[in-house]
């Protein structure tokens, strides 16, 4: 793949020679704006939708009007992956055009409207926080705010899903879960540039969140499982990066060599909290980001846990439950 310093151009110059537009949209999450690409052609193409919101609404009109499209004049959608930030006005915008939507299988679940999900999603929240011995108050007011993010998003329907491994629209496509269940790299390797959502960013760490067993299955070591798709997509000839937040960038091989050690340094900073006597997820979170909002208590939590169970996994901790709630300490 070409890169801009073989090419004498900018990444942004290059992408626009490529009909590739930046449509930042607003969140409330700490990692700020959400990146919604705009790829020009004969349709015009959508890589992700942002939030439910009528402030995102219209400004995603506004933007798309400047180059002469209107929602009805989408013919397909990318969901890079399950995250409300990314999909959350994707039933508005299937409503208002004929687009089809592409994405990994676990979005389209996702998409499903079924209220015993949302049930069991909510009790599955609310036992992971006893489980990683979030105190009773604290417990209380975190559950309040669970049917309030779950109003950013709504049903729709994935109108094709793509394999790992296989080809859509052009793209090769590689499942990389970790930050989610239903990460995937759309790479284009003849016009060079991959569409990476959130496997890869610079401007801040991608944490791999917690998330719900689906069926019998245990629940997933996330950090581990990204660890060992960051390894994979390293090998990949990615070329430039449509990223879902921050700049368009080159050299992933550079930025995941950045990632894996600020992730290295995080486990010894955890490995001395539990040699300290911090043995629960939340006691763990609460040394880390001591003064987190209530809101940001998933990803504190996400973020603590995913450096244990990869301590864990790596042989330097042993984890026990005592009264339901999980505990690590030093591998004897």
């Amino acid at each position: 793949m070409s890169t801009p310093a073989a090419t004498g151009q900018s990444i942004q110059d290059r992408l626009r020679d490529l009909g590739i537009e930046l449509i930042p949209l607003p969140t409330p999450f700490p990692v700020g704006p959400v990146n919604v690409f705009l790829l020009k052609g004969d349709p015009p193409v959508l890589v992700d939708t942002g939030l439910k919101s009528e402030e995102s609404q219209r400004l995603l009109e506004s933007r798309l009007a400047e180059h002469g499209i209107a929602f009805p004049d989408l013919g397909r959608i990318i969901v890079t992956h399950g995250h409300r930030d990314h999909m959350g006005l994707l039933g508005e915008l299937q409503r208002n055009s004929r687009a089809k939507t592409y994405s990994h299988p676990h979005v389209a679940r996702q998409g499903e409207a079924d209220p015993d999900s949302g049930v069991s999603r909510k009790q599955f929240y609310v036992d992971i926080l006893f489980e990683f011995g979030v105190p009773d108050e604290i417990t209380g007011q975190a559950n309040s705010l669970y049917d309030r993010f779950r109003m950013l998003a709504e049903s729709f329907v994935v109108d094709e899903i793509v394999e790992d491994g296989g080809r859509a629209l052009g793209y090769d496509i590689h499942f990389v879960p970790g930050h989610s269940p239903s990460d995937t790299l759309f790479v284009d390797t003849q016009r060079g540039f991959s569409i990476v959502g959130d496997h890869i960013l610079t401007n801040t760490n991608p944490n791999p969140l917690l998330r719900r067993p689906e069926g019998e299955q245990p629940r997933a070591k996330s950090l581990v499982e990204y660890r060992e798709s960051l390894h994979k997509s390293r090998k990949l000839d990615l070329g430039h990066c449509l990223p879902g937040h921050g700049e368009p960038f080159d050299d992933h091989v550079s930025v995941i060599d950045r990632i894996l050690s600020r992730q290295d340094k995080r486990s010894e900073q955890v490995l001395t909290l539990v040699r300290e006597g911090e043995n629960t997820p939340y006691r763990v979170s609460k040394r880390l980001f001591p003064d987190l909002p209530l809101p940001n208590l998933h990803m504190g939590l996400s973020i603590a846990v995913g450096h244990l169970e990869l301590l864990e996994v790596e042989g330097q901790l042993a984890s026990a439950h005592h009264g339901g709630i999980l505990s690590f300490e030093k591998s004897a």
